[in-house]
């Protein structure tokens, strides 16, 4: 699942206070159509590793492999994202599972790039002109990361100003003008103190003149973030970022003329004010030397995949319409080393939900003809979903079927840890409360049914977890989703979410509930009726 912290709470974050600064200043003809898909007989699938039916052996078989050092992190173009890439479309041959990527394959491509900055920093002093270069120990460049906007300066030197907390209702009005934060490079402390009480940007407002330092028309040289708080774990990912690159499509919007954003680090920013973090109050516009930055960017364009299979229905009046089930099979390959260990496995997140939907896969392309769903079953294994959500965005701005067959979507993400009798359910009742009640009936006609814990879809909880996973790019297009976790632990994104902590038992209930959802969706008459909100599908999520 994507990291909070670079993904969607910073940047809903950041975008408000870029909306508080600007309040403060002839078509194609219809495709030919396919050969009806009721032609296509039932899978024949072949013997292979794992049993017919959803089994606690085939899961630990399957995670075991995908999370095995060896595949090192599958990180999204590494050769060992290929290797799980290819385990995939293997088994969804051998299951006799219909191509449905590119060209007749199982493989679509996702179109990304890599873009690598090299930074060089110094502050030169006020008192005696000496310039001090400055490392990825004290200021990481952070530009086009966790909404923040990208930018097209290449080279810059600004004084240097510090602005205190956003969220500070003690500052004395002007102590801290408009006119002193232009053209500065202006660091910035985004958590209020921890003498006041409230909720920033809600009982507590922000100052003005350090939020229009986010907007588009952005007064600042650079903007210097302080990693505190909650901007404290965007360290590590940041530092990530700076040595392996930032992936993105190819094709997105070209950086505009924001001044460049820095992540500054608390030692960094007490050794520049020689004063400690707890001191470090009120605004300071002199004395502080001057920033200069070179960045020098590099772009590198490459191929992720995504994995898509399609189960044929067997009704030829349905079986064009698609019961979509997915799960991102990426994770962060090899990265900042913890206890010695530097692969981040990912035996959760995600080789638990990839397993599971191959494990769906298989239950389906083994039942007898009279219990074929009447409604096709489309599987896609999303790629870059750690980078961005990306191959579920591509996917879904290009799908390799129609879109608006779509009924259903299911999305697989962390599903093997925690409480071994419940599961979180996220979005099911978003866009349609009727596809949130079949879930709900499945659930309770289960031999053990699961106690369903709906604590992440409250659209105010800190995690924001309706947007970080691949189910949102589905729900941003009007299609009924949900998402099924067994939560989040204290091994999450790190090397130590290995094979050997997953509950192969609860993967296994939780993949014969998707089965039994699946099935439920496919058979029904009609596709689930759409009474709630839908989004615009190029407008950022909203939780």
């Amino acid at each position: 699942m994507l990291d909070r912290s670079p993904a969607r709470r910073l940047s809903f974050s950041f975008g408000v206070l870029a909306t508080l600064a600007i309040a403060s200043c002839a078509s194609p003809g219809p495709p030919a159509e396919a050969p009806p898909p009721a032609a296509v007989p039932a899978p024949s699938p072949q013997a292979g590793a794992t049993e017919p039916g959803i089994t606690p052996d085939d899961l630990r078989h399957r995670i075991g492999l995908l999370a095995h050092d060896s595949m090192r992190g599958r990180e999204t173009g590494s050769p060992e994202k290929e290797m799980a890439g290819d385990y995939l479309a293997g088994e969804a041959e051998r299951l006799g599972l219909l191509p449905g990527g590119d060209d007749g394959t199982y493989f679509q491509g996702v179109p990304l790039e890599r873009r690598i900055t090299r930074v060089d920093l110094s502050i030169t002093a006020e008192e005696n002109g000496s310039a001090t270069p400055l490392s990825d120990e004290d200021l990481l460049f952070v530009s086009g990361l966790a909404g923040l906007p990208a930018t097209m300066r290449a080279s810059g030197e600004a004084p240097l100003v510090f602005g205190g907390h956003l969220f500070d209702p003690t500052v004395p009005e002007g102590a801290l003008s408009m006119q002193q934060v232009s053209g500065a490079a202006v660091i910035v402390r985004m958590d209020p103190p921890a003498d006041v009480e409230g909720e920033p940007g809600v009982t507590i407002p922000p100052r003005m003149e350090l939020a229009v330092l986010f907007g588009p028309q952005s007064p600042a040289a650079a903007v210097i973030l302080v990693a505190e708080g909650d901007l404290e774990d965007f360290w590590n990912y940041a530092l990530d970022i700076s040595m392996k690159g930032a992936v993105s499509l190819q094709g997105g919007e070209e950086p505009g003329d924001s001044p460049p954003f820095f992540l500054m680090s608390p030692e960094a920013m007490e050794a520049l004010l020689a004063s400690s973090a707890d001191e470090a109050r009120e605004p300071r516009t002199s004395g502080l030397g001057t920033l200069s930055y070179t960045l020098d960017s590099q772009v590198q364009p490459y191929e992720g995949r995504n994995v898509v299979a399609i189960y044929p229905g067997a009704d030829p009046e349905l079986t064009d319409e698609f019961m979509t089930l997915g799960a991102h099979y990426d994770h962060m390959g090899v990265g900042t080393p913890v206890d010695g260990d530097s692969i981040y496995n990912g035996a959760d997140d995600n080789a638990s939900g990839t397993a599971a939907i191959l494990e769906v896969a298989e239950y389906l392309a083994h039942l007898d003809e009279a219990e074929r769903p009447a409604r096709s079953v489309l599987f896609i294994w999303h790629a870059a979903e750690e980078s961005g959500l990306l191959g579920s965005e591509y996917f879904t701005d290009n799908p390799t079927v129609d879109r608006d067959r779509m009924i259903g979507h299911i999305n697989m993400d962390m599903v093997g840890r925690n409480h071994p009798d419940s599961i979180f359910l996220v979005g099911s009742r978003r866009l349609s409360s009727e596809y949130g009640e079949w879930v709900e009936e499945v659930n309770a006609a289960l031999s053990t049914p699961f106690v369903l814990d709906y604590e992440y879809d409250d659209p105010d909880h800190p995690e924001q977890l309706y947007c970080r996973s691949d189910h949102w790019n589905f729900a941003r297009w009007g299609i009924p989703v949900v998402k099924i976790g067994s939560g989040l632990h204290d091994d999450y994104h790190l090397p130590s979410d290995t094979p050997d902590l997953i509950e192969y038992e609860k993967v296994a209930r939780v993949a014969e509930f998707a089965a039994e959802i699946t099935l439920r969706v496919a058979n029904h008459p009609t596709p689930p009726e759409i009474d709630g909100p839908i989004p615009d599908p190029n407008a950022p999520c909203q939780g």
